[in-house]
Order: C-alpha cells, then sequence, then structure tokens
C-alpha cells in the first residue's frame, strides 16, 4: 500500500491527527478497495498512484471514502458514468495491444 494514497486519503477526510489506529483502518480500506476498483473497471492491476492515473486514483480515493462511512454499496450507483469510462479505457487499450493499432481511438 503506498502511503502517498494513505496520504491524501487523510487529507479528503480532514483527518488531522496521527493515530495508529485510523491509520491501520484506512490502509485496510485502501488494501481492500483496490482489488474491488479494479474489478469494476476491468483490469488486473493498476498503480493508481503513477502519472497519468490520476483519474484513476480520484476514483480509488472516492471509493475509499464511502468505504470509511460504510456506505460503500452506494458508491456504484453514485459514480456508474465515471467506472464505465474508465472501463472503455482499458478496453481500448486492450484492443489497440490486440491488434497493433495506435490509431485507434
Amino acid at each position: 500500500m503506498n502511503e502517498k494514497i494513505l496520504v491524501e486519503l487523510k487529507s479528503r477526510l480532514d483527518i488531522t491527527w496521527e493515530d495508529n489506529i485510523t491509520n491501520k483502518r484506512l490502509s485496510n480500506i485502501i488494501k481492500n478497495s483496490i482489488p474491488k476498483l479494479n474489478r469494476l473497471i476491468g483490469v488486473d492491476t493498476v498503480n493508481y498512484t503513477d502519472e497519468g492515473y490520476e483519474e484513476e486514483l480520484e476514483l480509488l480515493l472516492n471509493y475509499c471514502m464511502y468505504a470509511w462511512e460504510n456506505k460503500s454499496e452506494l458508491f456504484k450507483i453514485n459514480y456508474i458514468d465515471d467506472i464505465l469510462s474508465l472501463r472503455q479505457k482499458y478496453e481500448v487499450e486492450d484492443y489497440r495491444e490486440e491488434n497493433n493499432d495506435e490509431d485507434i481511438q
């Protein structure tokens, strides 16, 4: 789990204190959220902190905020457009790789 994701999540949740229990809970939320989000967008792995993956990181942080509030079942309903957009992005990338066609957008 990347420390950058934890720091960004704490900032978004307005968690300004240092507490091992809070950090552990947030770390577990991040750890459990990554594979769930990967399945939703249809990928095996994403390095959410790499340059060029800001949209994926944003979606991950939003999912984690829902999980923090024990409302993760509402995430898919509220973010379906973003999920489908990222899914399409990866489907196009997969298609390009399979067909060696860089002109596909």
